[in-house]
């Protein structure tokens, strides 16, 4: 499975959608293949997010707030919660929201 195509799929969790995919979390196993980690889930267009959460140099104070206000609300969902993947909706299983 490509990550590229989980992204901006609806995301269900016991029949109703608790927001889209905005990005992909990756691992590196023993072998230095990459897997699916876990899912970054939220309600806001996945260019809210421009990589700000993948920095961890300074920014300016305001920006930060602004980034984190704009973040609210996403959440990260592990892989093993995914019960399936189906035409451009992921369902996870019942809690994992």
């Amino acid at each position: 499975m490509r990550a590229s195509t989980l992204l901006g799929a609806q995301v269900r969790c016991d029949g109703r959608s608790i927001g889209q995919v905005m990005d992909v979390r990756l691992r590196e196993d023993d072998g230095g293949a990459l897997l699916i980690a876990g899912l970054v889930v939220g309600r806001r267009p996945r260019a809210s997010f421009f990589g700000s959460y993948r920095f961890d140099g300074v920014r300016p104070s305001i920006i930060a707030r602004l980034l984190r206000w704009r973040e609210r609300g996403s959440r990260l969902i592990p892989w093993c919660d995914v019960v399936s993947v189906d035409d451009d909706v992921v369902t996870v299983r019942p809690g994992a929201d």
